[in-house]
């Protein structure tokens, strides 16, 4: 955690510590107090009271600390969250949502439960010490005072040298009140604190973070000092959070941190897949001798397209015409010869199996529908519902206006219409579409040129972005969830 971060954990659980000191002098003096006063069973009986009022009040205390402290460090964790995201050049819009709500309330009462067990055992140990005293009464009451006096000074010597709250866990580990506190404390407003982190992040379409370094980094840290980690456990390549925490990272006293990570490789490789999708023209695709020809049925496959295609571009326009939107550049919805030679060959070129190239490619069908960005969201839902009613099925759903990473901004989908013929419809406003098809396509091109210079591509990838960025989000945007059936996800 960064250092003003700690600080303000540190008196959070000072807060909870000093509670804990005051409520143990206080037992402590009851017991003293009966002590003194002689045999005599109403002083025990008091004493008793008085212990369980206290621990009463020390319950009513954790639930009051639990319920206070853990969501203002959790919300810590989002500010921190926050900023690394500001930091690299991404917005948020987010708040104090469900999924937040959700997790303060399970870490509060983790916490609360934690902190009652201790109070149990404070509670067994007074009652152990009341028997004993009942017994010595009793003892004293046959053997005479100065019996009773002789016992009462070995328990004032023993609770002077062990206090009363002294315990051994599970593990075999001596704690008292204060230790064993602040670990339970100190643990869970880290937890806390980094859970917050980690949700705003994954909130925001992020999964990878780095692992903080320093200096006398302990064993159980130092082989993560410096590793990328992936939050929820979906990106490959990498070990996960909870694996770094199950090693031993993030402990009681850990200094370690965490913070956002961006794979600008991955980023890159994303946004050209997206580009390569999306900006598709018979013009892009001239250079097929590099890869050579693959032996692949194309023409199988566009006749089989051009077959299905007149009664789904049927259903098309007069679906989304009767949700207020219009179909663009229907001319293009069968993708040529040389364009889908073209994409199976750069696919062949990257790695996938010659079998496997045309069950990955979708779009040899295609449509692209604009709406305005008021009534964006609204449209998409009421045309998908309209092609489910017609037998179609979804089985993609790709939106990248939530997509920080990603400087193509639309929302595609993946269906399979009632004939088998699998298809590709974009969702754009006329904004977002002008960006796709003008303002990005020719930096785009450079971009994927051997020819550019690392230099040029970065100022590139910047412009690219920075053009994203003045594109308003559609209204309600959020609510479109991204799906991939074709992967089994």
């Amino acid at each position: 955690m960064a250092r003003d971060v700690r600080q303000f954990s540190d008196a959070e659980i000072e807060r909870l510590v000093k509670f804990y000191e005051q409520a143990e002098r206080e037992i402590l003096d009851r017991i003293n107090r009966a002590l003194l006063r002689a045999n005599k069973t109403e002083y025990l009986v008091q004493m008793k009271r008085n212990i369980e009022a206290i621990l009463q009040q020390l319950r009513e205390g954790n639930r009051t600390w639990c319920t206070d402290s853990i969501p203002r460090v959790y919300s810590e964790g989002l500010k921190n969250a926050d900023a690394m995201l500001k930091d690299a050049g991404f917005s948020v819009s987010a708040g104090f949502g469900a999924i937040h709500q959700q997790a303060v309330q399970v870490l509060a009462e983790n916490t609360f439960q934690r902190l009652q067990d201790v109070t149990q055992v404070i509670g067994r140990q007074a009652e152990g010490i009341y028997r004993d005293l009942a017994l010595e009464n009793v003892r004293g009451a046959v053997a005479g005072y100065e019996t009773w006096k002789q016992a009462a000074k070995r328990y004032r010597q023993q609770l002077a040298e062990h206090g009363v709250t002294g315990f051994k866990d599970k593990a075999g580990r001596n704690w008292n009140m204060r230790s064993y506190t602040e670990m339970v404390a100190r643990t869970t407003t880290m937890e806390a604190h980094l859970q917050g982190t980690a949700n705003r992040l994954v909130e925001q379409g992020h999964d990878l973070v780095k692992v903080s370094t320093h200096r006398g980094a302990c064993e159980k840290c130092a082989p993560w000092q410096g590793k990328i980690l992936s939050i929820t456990g979906k990106t490959p390549g990498y070990p996960t959070l909870e694996e770094a925490k199950a090693a031993g990272l993030f402990h009681p006293r850990c200094r370690h941190a965490y913070g956002l990570h961006i794979d600008l490789d991955k980023e890159i490789e994303e946004l050209e897949a997206e580009l390569d999708m999306q900006l598709e023209t018979d013009e892009n695709y001239t250079n097929k001798q590099e890869y050579g020809t693959i032996k692949i049925p194309i023409d199988k496959i566009l006749e089989e397209a051009a077959k299905n295609e007149p009664q789904i571009t049927q259903d098309m326009q007069r679906i989304v015409t009767q949700n207020g939107g219009r179909l663009e550049g229907l001319e293009f919805r069968l993708k040529s010869r040389s364009s889908l030679e073209e994409k199976a060959t750069t696919m062949v070129a990257g790695g996938v199996d010659e079998e496997n190239v045309l069950s990955g490619i979708y779009d040899v069908v295609r449509y692209t529908d604009i709406i305005d960005k008021q009534n964006f969201t609204s449209h998409y839902f009421s045309v998908i519902d309209s092609l489910k009613r017609n037998g179609y099925k979804v089985k993609r759903v790709k939106n990248t206006w939530t997509n920080k990473r990603s400087a193509y901004k639309g929302v595609n989908v993946v269906l399979e219409a009632p004939n088998g013929q699998m298809f590709e419809l974009q969702f754009h406003t006329p904004e977002s579409f002008d960006v796709k098809q003008n303002k990005m396509h020719k930096l785009y091109e450079e971009h994927r040129k051997n020819t550019t210079s690392e230099n040029r591509k970065l100022e590139l990838e910047n412009e690219m972005f920075e053009i994203s960025k003045a594109l308003e989000m559609p209204a309600g945007i959020e609510r479109i969830k991204n799906i991939d059936l074709l992967r089994g996800d």
